[in-house]
């Protein structure tokens, strides 16, 4: 049995079938980055579900939230990366037809930091550090403070709202004879 032999692709021969693999590179290339995009969504969606469930919850339900939901984040990552490398697994055929005709699928990025990966892998990986320190910060409250309440963001305001409602008074010192209000003059 004799191996598969790879026929060149010539994208500038006028044929049908060139045209039919070349309109199925582009579509599946512009599928893949959409697919990217909408997992992109998907993923900012389960980040705001688990921080809504966290501070609504908060304690024991809102770690196990934070962290299991932070794996979850991750594993969304990781298809987002697979849906990248399969999109940009045909980009240098389709490259071949482009250059002659001097056309760029992805524009060069200014520099490594300044590419859309790089920058996404870091707000990713920034979003999962802020789960798991919020976890760590729901652990501790939990585990120093006697009254559910310590650590609860809300109850700290409600609390320095009522703090300034029995401190309430003049914040200066009058001298006798003044007086915070207008006087008749007569």
């Amino acid at each position: 049995m004799s191996e598969p032999q790879e026929v060149p692709w010539n994208p500038n021969e006028q044929n049908g079938l060139d045209r039919e693999v070349y309109r199925f590179l582009v579509t599946q290339y512009l599928y893949e980055d959409q697919l990217s995009w909408s997992r992109v969504q998907t993923l900012v969606a389960v980040e705001a579900g688990l921080l809504a469930a966290a501070f609504a919850k908060r304690g024991l339900v809102a770690i196990l939230a934070l962290v299991v939901g932070s794996l979850l984040i991750a594993l969304i990552w990781r298809l987002i990366e697979r849906g990248w490398e399969v999109r940009d697994q045909n980009l240098k055929i389709l490259d071949q037809v482009h250059k002659p005709r001097q056309i760029r699928m992805v524009k060069t990025a200014r520099g490594v930091f300044w590419r859309g990966s790089c920058i996404i892998r870091l707000t990713v990986g920034l979003i999962i550090f802020a789960n798991l320190a919020l976890a760590l910060l729901f652990a501790w409250c939990r585990n120093t403070t006697p009254e559910k309440t310590a650590c609860d963001p809300c109850a700290i305001v409600a609390e320095s709202e009522q703090r300034e409602e029995r401190h309430s008074g003049p914040s200066i010192a009058l001298r006798p004879g003044m007086s915070l209000g207008r006087t008749a003059r007569g």
